[in-house]
């Protein structure tokens, strides 16, 4: 199945050249995209920008509010009762690309736009979108609000409605807010930590209590002891980080791996006890004895130990 774009000025000449050169046997699927209206504010407010700022080469030509396709990214938290965290508007000149900031479209605070009302309008549809979608999976019992944002991608249509394209969790967007103002994001000081706290506070009065006698031992296993040893490692804990590895190698099984002794030598370089790097040499050597390598390595170890004893 091959697909074709076509730009928004010859879509119409684009359906009526399947209509004449169409075979009955082919199935076409014309997806139209949604023209936003003209836009008088964010194309004045390029204008401006073009002798302040070092714009991209298409915003250097000359165009008309009507031009420019645009969208929005409103970010709000994730709750049946969304509060909006922050919003920019994405825009570009009309052609047959998506208009997003990984392909290169600009992005800009929405005041830009100088529609108040059209904003407002997109900020309650990302409303209802998110409550709509996270009423759907909520499952009986579930909080109501959860600490998480989640992204709300709207375009405007000339018949006056604001449309929803995709409900993302979390989503970019505090970066590119952040490079506008040339600063941190404000609003996750003040909308979303506020918000999350208020969350995780109910969580924890509502928190079952756990008593003791309900835990249950789990024996560690070899994932377990490798957790163990990166812990003891990165602490510079290395007789313990020695002995998890050792036991992280018994579970593993796995005696194959030459480089696994010279780990082993390092550690017990750090620490002078060559206790398990001896110990793993003779395990190696009794499981092949004529393997003059590990009776190698174990000579070596012997030689160390003695030195640092001595």
């Amino acid at each position: 199945m091959g697909e074709a774009r076509f730009p928004h000025v010859i879509i119409d000449r684009a359906k009526q050249y399947i209509k004449e050169n169409g075979k009955k046997s082919q199935a076409f699927l014309i997806e139209e995209r949604i023209d936003p209206p003209p836009a008088p504010g964010l194309a004045k407010h390029i204008k401006e920008l073009r002798d302040k700022t070092d714009l991209k080469d298409w915003e250097y030509r000359e165009f008309q509010p009507e031009d420019l396709d645009f969208n929005f990214r409103v970010i709000t938290t994730l709750s049946l009762q969304p509060e909006i965290i922050d919003a920019e508007v994405r825009y570009h000149l009309k052609d047959d690309q998506p208009v997003n900031v990984s392909k290169g479209a600009g992005a800009l605070r929405t005041h830009v736009l100088q529609d108040p009302e059209l904003v407002a309008k997109a900020h309650a549809t990302a409303r209802q979108a998110v409550a709509a979608v996270y009423r759907h999976v909520q499952k009986k019992g579930e909080a109501q609000s959860l600490p998480n944002f989640v992204g709300v991608d709207l375009i405007p249509g000339q018949d006056g409605k604001v449309y929803v394209m995709e409900v993302q969790g979390g989503p970019g967007g505090f970066g590119t807010l952040a490079e506008i103002d040339g600063k941190p994001n404000q609003a996750i000081s003040k909308v979303l930590i506020p918000a999350q706290e208020k969350v995780l506070q109910k969580h924890v009065k509502n928190r079952k209590p756990i008593h003791p006698e309900h835990l249950r031992s789990i024996p560690p296993n070899g994932a377990t002891e490798l957790i163990r040893h990166r812990s003891y490692y990165q602490s510079e804990n290395f007789p313990a980080a020695q002995e998890a590895y050792y036991n992280f190698l018994m579970k593993l099984g796995d005696f194959s791996l030459t480089s696994l002794v010279e780990d082993f030598g390092n550690m017990a370089e750090e620490t002078g006890d060559y206790t398990y790097a001896l110990r793993y040499a003779n395990d190696l050597i009794a499981r092949e004895p004529d393997n003059p390598l590990y009776q190698e390595y174990k000579t070596k170890f012997e030689e160390l130990s003695r030195k640092k004893e001595q």
